[in-house]
């Protein structure tokens, strides 16, 4: 298994069987790092705890909580896995704390059952203010029979060097962000501005409280650009001016929008590589985070920017 991922680029995994912890040797140049699926269950909810970082099994425990505590005392990382998949409540969530990140992709849960996707868990999370991560993951149990449920989501970790404390601590940390395949290659953000630079993507988007964000969707900006040069009344009421550049071969469409927002969007060969945003705070409260889709549906998440 560890060679199979290795042979895929991969420089790092965790073998998480449930209810035993896994400890292998390093190979092939990839890290391995200790960990457990943990079930737990209290009032009728079963939670699924990945733990990363651990040297023993737990102690047993019904309440999750217990779990978590005892993970922490190992400094280890715990995401709640497949929210979704386990059919969980929303409050069911924000009764735990201390968790680091919950699972916002499965690849196992969508390929198997159609319930792979728990970023709404995660946004609800976000908005009562809980701080927690978001992880893509394979949970994989077939690797060439088909229905194929590896290679599918994974987390691009910043680190120094690859070793198990260092990844450990980015994870902690946030530093890090998910993919089903599209690269996120560039994000700066200052007080009113916001920059992002990614491989070809159909839609760029910006979430964050209630009905605040932004969407930049290929299709629908030609659309409206196409609309705004016909002085469509629509594209009118949200579009003041659009300049078109070439640079390093790629078309930049600066778009002034009404409210004294311009839009900077970088295309070539009729897709999105990225966007600058000059008053982003028009479009964000509280937190805001990025995700990008590309023209086969993948996307990936950057984790989420706290706002004072």
């Amino acid at each position: 298994m560890i060679n199979y991922y290795a042979r895929a680029g991969y420089r790092v995994v965790s073998i998480t069987d449930h209810d035993k912890l896994t400890r292998l040797n390093s190979s092939n140049g990839c890290l391995v790092i200790p960990g457990i699926e943990v079930t737990a269950g209290k009032d009728g909810t079963e939670y699924h705890l990945v733990v990363l970082g651990v040297e023993e099994e737990p102690r047993r425990a019904k309440d999750p909580q217990d779990i978590i505590e005892w993970a922490r005392e190992s400094s280890a990382v715990v995401i709640v896995a497949h929210p979704y998949w386990s059919a969980m409540g929303f409050k069911e969530l924000t009764l735990l704390e201390g968790y680091d990140a919950i699972e916002i992709y499965n690849t196992g849960c969508d390929i198997e059952v159609g319930k792979g996707y728990s970023t709404v868990y995660w946004d609800y999370l976000l908005s009562h203010g809980i701080r927690v991560f978001g992880v893509a993951v394979d949970d994989a149990h077939r690797y060439t029979n088909p229905p194929t449920d590896a290679l599918g989501g994974w987390v691009w970790i910043k680190v120094s060097e690859v070793e198990t404390d260092a990844v450990l601590k980015a994870l902690h940390q946030g530093i890090f962000y998910s993919s089903m395949g599209p690269e996120i290659k560039d994000f700066r953000l200052s007080s009113s501005t916001l920059f992002v630079k990614c491989s070809p993507v159909a839609r760029i988007d910006i979430i964050s409280l209630n009905g605040k964000g932004l969407s930049i969707d290929i299709d629908i900006l030609h659309r409206l650009i196409k609309g705004w040069k016909a002085n469509d009344k629509g594209a009118k009421s949200l579009i003041e001016n659009i300049t078109i550049k070439a640079a390093d071969g790629m078309r930049i469409l600066e778009v002034e929008m009404i409210g004294n927002v311009v839009i900077s969007i970088c295309e070539a060969d009729g897709a999105l590589h990225g966007l600058f945003i000059d008053g982003v705070n028009m479009f964000v409260d509280k937190y805001f985070r990025v995700e990008v889709t590309d023209f086969k549906g993948r996307r990936a998440w950057l984790n989420p920017i706290w706002l004072p």
